[in-house]
């Protein structure tokens, strides 16, 4: 039920960041962003030398802020389980077993 959770709330929070973009204004930007600005789809898009420059951006002002990134450990922990729940459907898919052992796939 926590792992559903998780899910929801990742799936929840991608959504959202997905809608708007922060890059504009780093200052009015929210903390979600500062924490993971690969959830934006502009920055994801930025040249490297680009994305290093709103970076140093995005620093000044979680320093400004003093914000501390693991308040959303939740959010971290749903990313994670997200990967783990696609790479457990990419061997399902694949018909791979995790170890030398009889694997059943439903």
């Amino acid at each position: 039920m926590k792992l559903i959770t998780q899910i929801i709330i990742f799936a929840l929070l991608a959504s959202c960041s997905l809608l708007q973009t922060n890059i504009s204004s780093i200052r009015s930007a929210d903390n979600l962003f500062l924490c993971f600005p690969d959830t934006d789809l502009e920055y994801s898009s930025l040249e490297l030398n680009e994305k290093l420059s709103v970076q140093k951006q995005i620093f000044q002002e979680k320093q400004r802020r003093k914000l501390q990134c693991d308040n959303y450990e939740n959010y971290a922990d749903a990313e994670k389980s997200l990967d783990q729940i696609n790479e457990e459907e990419m061997r399902t898919k694949l018909g791979k077993c995790p170890r030398r052992e009889f694997c059943t796939y439903r």
